[in-house]
């Protein structure tokens, strides 16, 4: 049996990785962001360095050390995030197989969470060349504590089973812009699909 020492997989160039190490505090890796861009002159620039310095200190506070996050930025009608990713290897216990981790997840995200109400929910099963995976997409109605008014947010999650591992790489991807995607299942796989592994063999 082996495990996962590194993967990679291909995103398109309007993608953005996120520090999530303490070395580079969160405002400057929006910043960094926007002069790789040359957009610092947008009038949306004030709003979008905060949204990405808010995300980049909300992973970090969620970071296990083990999750790896980036951003799609749209320019177009005033620079914004689209979407963000969220990456990350999990091992798997006895059992877990893409038909358990299925119907987990379909349990798990059509009955909700505290401030979140879950509006629609599909899954199917897929392949790569890493092995086989499990789509997911979700739509839900998420609220902040004592806050009024609610927004609509759209997942697609995949988790591919590593042929020849007992791991899984797990690829969130989510939006509140739905003029992002034109197809989120179909745009976020294409991304997802082309992950590839390099294993390291174990006793």
């Amino acid at each position: 049996m082996a495990e996962i020492e590194t993967y990679r997989f291909d995103v398109p160039p309007e993608w953005y990785a996120l520090d999530l190490t303490d070395s580079v505090p969160p405002r400057q890796v929006a910043q960094d962001i926007m002069d790789e861009l040359g957009s610092v002159d947008d009038d949306n620039a004030p709003l979008f360095r905060d949204d990405v310095t808010g995300l980049v200190e909300r992973l970090r506070l969620e970071n296990d050390g083990l999750t790896s996050a980036a951003v799609l930025v749209r320019t177009e009608g005033g620079l914004r995030v689209g979407a963000l990713l969220v990456h990350a290897v999990r091992d798997l216990e006895d059992g877990d197989t893409p038909e358990s981790y299925e119907q987990f997840a379909r349990q798990a995200l059509a009955s909700g969470q505290p401030g979140q109400q879950s509006l629609a929910v599909q899954s199917w099963q897929l392949e790569c060349s890493a092995g086989p995976a499990v789509g997911v997409v979700h739509v839900l109605s998420a609220r902040e504590p004592g806050e009024a008014d609610a927004w609509v947010e759209e997942r697609a999650i995949y988790a591919v089973f590593v042929e020849g591992t007992r791991q899984l790489v797990q690829f969130t991807f989510t939006t509140a812009d739905f003029g992002t995607f034109e197809d989120m299942p179909s745009e976020t796989w294409s991304i997802a699909s082309t992950l590839t592994v390099e294993l390291k063999e174990f006793a």
